[in-house]
């Protein structure tokens, strides 16, 4: 069965983001429903620990339905500081970390990538990201592409399954308390949560901290070691899995 996960593009996600494509056949960018209306979300922020803190590092976007008709179309609008911002910040913070040196020069590229919008912005940052890591298994889609309108939650990610000719639909943990399950059941599609759990790595003397950028990551555990993490989750969880069946 072919296994389809689906996503908005977030701006430089956390490990997590990137073991759901490591464990799909296509992952859908879900860039055609709008973003929210008002403040911020992971599609424009993440975190990275700075002085032992957690601290956002935020891309501006602009406020009202006019500009927000979906992701794929939200501007990035014309004040680019923000990235020579975020960019000296991360420079900054991990100035010392182990792969600085050869991480840095790659951050600084995706983050000086030319994008119409955000959500093209992120895809192209993830995408790059995933041939980094040799995640390739997954092929990766724009829902935006697909010619799917404006459904309800669930009906939403069934077809969007279905429009990838999927038997399984992958999904991210936390949704299993509204999933509805006997939707997928009806169109014998396979419904499967997650269930990651992000393994630590060193964090030069701080403690560690899940959930962070995908950034601070790499600027541990290089590229390499990133990838390692990825698959020792995947492992974990198989093993998990054998113990329990």
């Amino acid at each position: 069965m072919t296994v389809v996960a689906i996503h908005q593009p977030n701006f430089f996600p956390w490990l997590g983001y990137f073991d759901k494509i490591a464990r799909s056949d296509v992952f859908v960018f879900l860039d055609h429903v709008a973003p929210p209306l008002g403040g911020s979300s992971r599609i424009n922020r993440v975190e990275i620990l700075i002085n032992g803190k957690k601290a956002w590092l935020t891309v501006p976007i602009p406020r009202g339905r006019e500009a927000r008709q979906s992701i794929a179309a939200l501007p990035l609008g014309v004040d680019t500081t923000w990235r020579a911002k975020i960019e000296r910040t991360i420079a900054q913070t991990y100035a010392r970390a182990p792969y600085a040196a050869s991480v840095m020069p790659i951050v600084r590229d995706l983050l000086a990538l030319p994008a119409p919008s955000l959500g093209y912005y992120n895809e192209q940052v993830i995408r790059s990201l995933c041939e980094r890591l040799a995640l390739t298994k997954a092929e990766l889609v724009s829902s935006s592409a697909l010619g799917i309108g404006a459904l309800n939650a669930t009906d939403l990610l069934i077809a969007i399954v279905k429009a990838c000719g999927g038997g399984t639909y992958l999904s991210g943990d936390g949704a299993d308390g509204y999933q509805d399950v006997a939707s997928y059941a009806a169109q014998r599609i396979g419904l499967v949560f997650q269930e990651y759990r992000q393994p630590s790595y060193p964090r030069g003397g701080d403690d560690f901290v899940a959930g962070l950028s995908i950034i601070d990551a790499l600027m541990h555990c290089g590229f390499e070691g990133t990838a390692g993490l990825i698959r020792a989750a995947a492992a974990r969880r198989a093993g998990a899995a054998l113990a329990n069946g």
